[in-house]
């Protein structure tokens, strides 16, 4: 693996995701049996594999093994046993029972592998209806073994929870509950910060600091821009589209212009001036600046001072105008910050016609290396306006006045993931459901279990159970807007108040629990 958190994986054009680089990975992670319609990104134009009818799930290449077998079986056991307690209470026989549970089972499973033919980072196969199914007979062989028990003692945890719960109580169980989330994902939320940055770097276009010819990038460049927060979405649309008016809006910290210019400073006189490495003694001619391959401007000293700027506001954008040489076979680094010793702070770089974006923070560094990368952006000889753009939790990539349409988002999820397996960066997003998910539907379970003390819901009360359900998701927006930087979003506390409704409403769901429990006498 590179030393600046890249490796030499291919990743196939046709595929708008969000990827993990690793060493030892040629795939982007996304053929795991969870979460099944994960990432919900659908393309009806998608051909099943050998022309094939897509009702036969022809499978693409799924990923087997005993592990993979299990965690699917495991999906489907509380499927199963939930169906065959409805069918009990309905009064059907163990036969039956069987019968339906299984045929639900494979049914269910087939039309997510069928949806899942239509989502480019999915794979379908009927390995794993076959093994859904299985699951689901688990669950029923679960229920009718010893489904009595697991009912009674559900039944009797809820009831001794729900006596001990008692309002009083619950006026500060459920602060300390939510109190101690906060607390925990304050420090998890700052693994997205660009905390641990190397100062002593320097400013390198067309390759990085190492020099390495297999690194070097072909193409002409006309511009390189910083900023040291992140721009807003509609302005980074417009200066990639080439607005002059919204670009000079925008106070860029830093400018190199190459595009008839053929000096290589800082016009902003705020970072170092480049030269080219190896030394050149004919500069060509050219209204823009031309890479060969063979040579490439580096700063003439250390870009500590952005490097600090960019530290303490936890943001930044960059925008580089660039026109490839090649395209198969390209693995340049058009743009980096990095050192001699192979390591970089961030990186711009293009493998065949996929333009990838590499940046350093605590969780990128980690065990896992994580990229952004957008297929399909370069194409030979074909002029491309880039500006990346990092608002302390969000990264986002805009070309040619449109931006990408996946963010890549670094939340408390992340971070939480890792502690438990290796992250793939393709999803990022459910691990933000997963964490606000793990958050508030417990806590919701708490608040619903109180609400059962209510013998009334008059003015005061309503008040109360709605600052109950609002509050804890706008503290925790705050503190997270706090420790990232990043705006406050208004989408998060809608996410957060959903799940915890949710949680409310599921524990309040069925309270027939001790008569379901006597379904198995």
């Amino acid at each position: 693996m590179d030393t600046d958190g890249e490796s030499d994986v291919k990743i196939p054009a046709r595929e708008y995701c969000f990827q993990l680089v690793e060493s030892n990975s040629g795939a982007c992670g996304c053929r795991h049996p969870l979460p099944t319609l994960y990432p919900f990104r659908f393309s009806l134009h998608t051909s099943p594999p050998l022309s094939r009818s897509p009702f036969l799930l022809v499978s693409g290449g799924k990923s087997s093994g005993p592990l993979v077998a299990f965690l699917n079986m495991s999906l489907f056991v509380p499927f199963g046993f939930g169906l065959s307690l409805k069918l009990r209470e309905k009064g059907k026989s163990g036969a039956t029972i069987l019968l339906l549970t299984t045929f639900a089972g494979a049914f269910f499973s087939y039309c997510i592998e069928f949806i899942q033919i239509y989502i480019p980072t999915r794979d379908s196969g009927w390995e794993d209806v076959f093994t859904n199914a299985t699951g689901a007979v688990v669950g029923y062989l679960l229920f009718e073994l010893v489904g009595k028990l697991i009912l009674k003692f559900a039944s009797e945890i809820e009831t001794r929870f729900e006596q001990f719960f008692t309002l009083r109580r619950a006026l500060w169980i459920i602060p300390l509950f939510f109190a101690t989330w906060f607390v925990v994902s304050a420090p998890l939320q700052a693994e997205s910060r660009l905390s641990n940055l190397i100062h002593d770097s320097r400013l390198v276009v067309g390759n990085d600091a190492t020099g390495h010819l297999n690194r070097a990038w072909k193409g002409d460049i006309s511009l390189v821009q910083f900023w040291i927060q992140a721009l807003p979405s509609k302005l980074a649309a417009e200066i990639t589209a080439d607005k002059l008016t919204a670009e000079a809006a925008s106070s860029p910290v830093a400018t190199y212009l190459f595009s008839g210019n053929h000096s290589f400073d800082d016009q902003k006189r705020f970072l170092p001036e480049l030269t080219w490495t190896p030394s050149m003694l004919d500069v060509p001619d050219s209204d823009v600046l031309n890479l060969n391959g063979k040579s490439w401007l580096t700063s003439q000293a250390d870009v500590s001072n952005l490097i600090q700027l960019l530290q303490k506001g936890n943001s930044f954008s960059m925008r580089v105008v660039c026109t490839p040489a090649e395209v198969e076979g390209s693995e340049g680094r058009i743009v980096s910050i990095s050192n001699q010793n192979g390591h970089a702070n961030l990186s711009l770089l293009q493998r065949d016609s996929n333009l990838v974006f590499w940046f350093r923070n605590p969780l990128s560094v980690g065990r896992d290396q994580l990229s952004l990368s957008v297929p399909d952006v370069f194409a030979l000889n074909q002029h491309r306006d880039i500006l990346v753009s990092y608002d302390g939790s969000n990264l986002s990539v805009y070309v040619d006045g449109k931006r990408a349409p996946r963010k890549y988002e670094l939340t408390p999820g992340a971070p939480l993931a890792q502690l438990i397996r290796h992250i793939n960066a393709n999803e990022l997003e459910g691990y933000t459901y997963i964490y606000y998910a793990l958050v508030f539907v417990p806590g919701g379970f708490l608040l619903g279990i109180a609400t059962r003390r209510l013998t009334k819901l008059g003015v005061r009360e309503t008040l109360v159970l709605e600052l109950a359900i609002v509050m804890p998701s706008i503290l925790l927006e705050m503190l997270l807007v706090r420790i990232s930087g990043r705006p406050f979003s208004i989408f998060n506390v809608f996410l957060s108040v959903l799940f915890l409704i949710a949680g409310v409403i599921w524990i309040n769901a069925d309270r027939r629990l001790p008569q379901a429990a006597k379904m198995t006498n």
